[in-house]
């Protein structure tokens, strides 16, 4: 049950998706495919299974425009990621990625970005998986890349478009620790997918108080939605 604190800081998610009949934020998007692939040992995740080397996962993923601003101007990108059926059947690993910052501290701040590629991208609040609070980042590709409209992303994710896995303490640079592909843009028709930061397992939890408002705002957007509370865990097909 949520605290009286968090019920009512979510009361205006609920409400906020209710009047816009979408997400209050990341309204826009399309969903792709994709794979999750970490090649070096990640120290600070000891306990995480998706860090583990040599980890491999199927990804569906929500390339999406956080404020639903003009597709012309900057916005609070973001890339959603579910590692399909990480920890068994129907049990995906979700991790909600947004443009940031590759600095310390910074990184723990959603910035709008100019372009998809301008800059890196965070979960912006932390994950333990042993002793040590961390973020999950996106590395960009070195190239200019796509404006920031979706239509430019979906066409290079229909291309194929590589990010790198990174890992950082609260106070580190990002460390890369494998490699996200993105490719194949899933039609609209296949339905959408609830990602949730709550979605999660295998050694690897979501700390803070912040998250745990997260948690309850996330759920009454998905009531306002029309949506199961708990989230739907199956991903298009």
């Amino acid at each position: 049950m949520p605290s009286p604190l968090e019920a009512a800081v979510a009361v205006p998610f609920r409400l906020g998706s209710a009047l816009r009949g979408a997400r209050i934020f990341h309204p826009q998007g399309f969903l792709c495919r994709g794979t999750w692939e970490i090649d070096s040992v990640v120290p600070i995740a000891p306990d995480a299974e998706i860090f583990r080397q040599g980890a491999r996962h199927d990804v569906v993923a929500r390339v999406s425009r956080g404020a639903g601003l003009p597709e012309a101007l900057p916005d609070f990108l973001g890339i959603a990621v579910r590692l399909v059926d990480a920890y068994g059947p129907r049990r995906h690993q979700d991790l909600l990625i947004n443009a940031s910052s590759g600095l310390p501290v910074l990184h723990h701040l959603f910035l709008p970005a100019p372009r998809w590629f301008a800059q890196s991208y965070s979960t912006c609040l932390p994950y333990r998986s042993g002793s040590r609070p961390f973020l999950v980042g996106l590395l960009p590709p070195a190239a200019r890349g796509p404006g920031p409209s979706l239509a430019a992303m979906r066409a290079a994710v229909t291309d194929g478009v590589t990010f790198g896995i990174a890992v950082a303490g609260p106070l580190e640079r990002w460390s890369r620790v494998g490699t996200l592909r993105l490719r194949g843009p899933i039609p609209a028709t296949a339905g959408d997918v609830d990602f949730d930061p709550w979605n999660t397992g295998g050694g690897l939890t979501p700390v803070t108080w912040l998250n745990r408002i997260r948690r309850e705002a996330y759920r009454q957007s998905r009531r306002a939605r029309g949506r199961p509370a708990e989230g739907a865990l199956d991903s298009p097909a």
